[in-house]
């Protein structure tokens, strides 16, 4: 599984709790069933001013009587929120979750690993790093984050921005061997 962007991926976070939606001041609100604090997610866009007024129409005949509205159904499937008429079977995209939503589940977080400089491996035109560590299975999203002191090193080395997650082990390439050990943090987060 490849995930994420950025330098060496950005991870979200996923924990399928309710949400609720609330228009306030012009902006579309959420926040997670029982959270008092609530999160802007967009803002309404303005119409601008009224116009002229136009002419008035005939009048229509009176239509028949619609069916009572139905009943809709919420929930949070890979990071979206979908919605149904309840009873039906397909679920509609209404909006993406935003990574800085909060919540979630909690990383396994690793500090203090060093990429040796010695061991990335020739891959095609790119090299490789396999990094060993026991809580990453085939199913996690992993953000390897460099200390700030091996910053310059990694960007030098031209790393691509995503990395490749298996049971045991997360793969990153770069476009050179980097000139010197990086140290780096891991986060560790099991995508469902």
């Amino acid at each position: 599984m490849r995930y994420g962007t950025g330098l060496w991926g950005n991870v979200k976070l996923r924990n399928g709790r309710e949400v609720e939606l609330r228009e306030n001041a012009g902006w579309i609100e959420w926040h997670y069933v029982g959270d008092s604090n609530w999160n802007q997610l967009f803002e309404i866009p303005s119409d601008g001013q009224d116009g002229a007024d136009g002419q008035n129409g005939t009048d229509g005949t009176d239509g028949q009587d619609g069916a009572d509205g139905r009943e809709v159904e919420l929930q949070e499937n890979n990071g979206w929120v979908e919605w149904r008429y309840v009873g039906d079977t397909t679920w509609n995209q209404l909006f993406e979750v935003p990574e800085s939503s909060g919540g979630g589940t909690k990383p396994i977080q690793v500090t203090g690993l060093t990429l040796l400089a010695a061991n990335w491996v020739a891959d095609g035109d790119l090299f490789k790093y396999e990094l060993a560590n026991s809580n990453i299975t085939a199913t996690s999203s992993v953000e390897v984050i460099p200390d700030n002191s091996a910053y310059d090193v990694l960007v030098e080395a031209e790393p691509l921005p995503e990395t490749e997650s298996a049971t045991g082990s997360v793969t990153m390439w770069v476009h050179s061997v980097p000139s010197a050990d990086i140290t780096v943090t891991i986060n560790i987060v099991e995508v469902q």
